[in-house]
């Protein structure tokens, strides 16, 4: 992972580093490099959609970063620390500032100083500005988004279950695909069972396994995502199957690691022990 420069050489200009004395929210300096490609005025109302790295100024310790997974975050410009800031920025430019770490952990994070930092330390963030938009602009963005990782997970899932000649679907809408027939117990509420699985996206990456000798929980007690317990009641003791979780029955909307939003799930399963 990069870390973060504590000085930024750029060529242009037009970038200079303003307040050399500390702001009543502890601003040491910061430094606003223009993209002249909008015209688009910020309104303390709006959100700013940014990707950001933060790190303590001094040592160039990188603390969190959001440019690697590319997941820019949305920031109020009203911002309890950067607001005079954010309000004189557009889309596409970049900024740098330097805060006081005891300052920006008292007023935005309300919370002491970490153990890591020291009194006297200052942090420096370096954005990368996409967007700015309305709470209304980013929820009907967020909706098509949705949406279209929606569909894109269904077609995923129909083109994989359809190379499966006998695919057996369960009230919830999980879906069975039989390796092997067990002739064993068949789970109930209260029982616990022994697992072994590999949980995986359409993608084939792997996402979660058991280890040996495998995963052992009570059934009802919510140990398991939903879409794989209502699995499991349907499997026989000495049972493998192949399983299909759609989204809503694993991580849902938010997902969860390295499942990303509105992705279902393919478990290769067995059911190794009924107690």
């Amino acid at each position: 992972m990069n870390k973060v420069p504590v000085l930024f050489v750029f060529s242009c200009c037009l970038s200079i580093w303003a307040s050399a004395q500390p702001s009543k929210m502890g601003i040491l300096r910061y430094n606003i490099l223009p993209a002249n490609t909008s015209n688009k005025a910020v309104k303390a109302t709006d959100l700013l959609e940014v990707n950001y790295r933060m790190s303590v100024a001094s040592t160039d310790s990188l603390l969190t970063e959001t440019f690697t997974a590319n997941q820019p975050v949305h920031i109020p410009v009203k911002h309890p620390s950067f607001k005079e800031i954010f309000l004189k920025i557009k889309p596409e430019d970049r900024l740098e500032i330097v805060i006081s770490a005891d300052s920006f952990y008292k007023h935005t994070m309300g919370q002491p100083l970490p153990a890591y930092l020291n009194r006297g330390d200052s942090l420096l963030f370096y954005m990368k500005v996409y967007d700015v938009m309305s709470a209304a602009d980013l929820m009907n963005k967020q909706s098509k988004a949705d949406k279209e990782a929606i569909l894109q997970d269904s077609a995923a899932m129909a083109s994989f279950l359809k190379v499966y000649p006998e695919v057996i679907q369960t009230k919830r809408g999980v879906y069975l695909i039989k390796i092997k027939e067990g002739n064993g117990r068949q789970p109930s509420v209260a029982d616990s069972v022994v697992i072994k699985y590999k949980a995986y996206l359409f993608t084939g990456k792997v996402v979660d396994k058991s280890k040996e000798p495998g995963y052992q929980f009570m059934i009802g007690t919510k140990s398991v995502i939903p879409g794989l317990e209502e699995a499991i009641r349907y499997l026989k003791e000495g049972s493998r199957y192949k399983v299909v979780i759609p989204y809503l029955l694993a991580y849902g909307p938010d997902g969860y690691g390295d499942v990303p939003p509105f992705t279902s799930l393919v478990f290769d399963l067995e059911l190794l022990k009924v107690k």
